[in-house]
């Protein structure tokens, strides 16, 4: 079969036909696009590259030495400060990391106009380790963007609990406008390739397996949209449906 080299690259794959095509950028947990196609992804540290250089581009040179396609656009990258309301755990590693992003996942643009205009293009990334889902505004800067904290969330986050098993992983724009975020609800929410043996020994690793749940974050006083039933829409109707923002 075909062999490909990836690099510090991602992938896609076409099911229909077995296709494998290489992508920009490297994230580890999943790829996110804006309104205009914008290709975005995260790590643990960071909560957003963008990725500049579309790959099938620069394939077309082989000869070329391009600069790296990933764009930190976050004004405070790796590992910044945040600011959690819930009460600090003892870490299995990286202990000088307490308040700062070290578990950066999930990331989403807001798409829709339900939140309100201050909402809109926002990126919101989850923070399981520190039980909270950070939020920062996205504005363009040149052919990229930049982002930054919003004003009223200099020493806050936009959603944060008290309970050290709120584990947000997954925030999504719902196909009601509302803010949809999956929250985990884990004791434990690191890997344990990552805890010492004898402190895996002391703990119940998967204790809240069954008691994840989806939180809907909507706006007082703003009706969400309703959701229709593609399932029962004729072709017609359907194609109404896609002009739903």
């Amino acid at each position: 079969g075909e062999k490909l080299t990836l690099g510090r690259r991602d992938l896609r794959v076409r099911p229909e036909s077995g296709l494998m095509d290489p992508q920009s950028g490297q994230t580890q947990f999943g790829r996110e696009r804006d309104d205009w196609g914008n290709w975005f992804g995260s790590n643990n540290s960071n909560p957003a590259f963008h990725y500049a250089l579309t790959d099938h581009y620069l394939r077309r040179n082989q000869s070329l030495i391009a600069p790296d396609a990933k764009v930190q656009i976050s004004n405070r990258p790796g590992a910044a400060t945040i600011f959690p309301v819930s009460r600090t755990q003892e870490r299995f590693n990286d202990y000088n990391k307490v308040n700062r992003i070290t578990s950066a996942c999930g990331l989403c643009f807001y798409r829709d106009e339900i939140l309100g205009p201050e909402i809109v293009g926002n990126s919101f990334i989850c923070e399981p380790v520190h039980n909270l889902v950070h939020r920062e505004i996205v504005t363009p800067q040149g052919t990229t963007f930049t982002s930054r904290r919003a004003e009223n969330e200099q020493d806050s986050e936009f959603m944060s609990s008290t309970d050290n098993w709120f584990r947000p992983t997954m925030v999504r724009t719902g196909p009601d406008g509302a803010l949809w975020v999956a929250d985990m609800y884990r004791h434990v929410i690191e890997h344990p390739q990552w805890i010492p043996q004898e402190m895996q020994e002391k703990l119940d690793l998967r204790a809240g397996k069954e008691q994840g749940r989806i939180y809907r974050i909507v706006k007082d006083e703003t009706p969400l949209r309703s959701v229709p039933r593609l399932d029962q829409l004729s072709d017609f109707e359907l194609v109404q449906v896609l002009e739903s923002p």
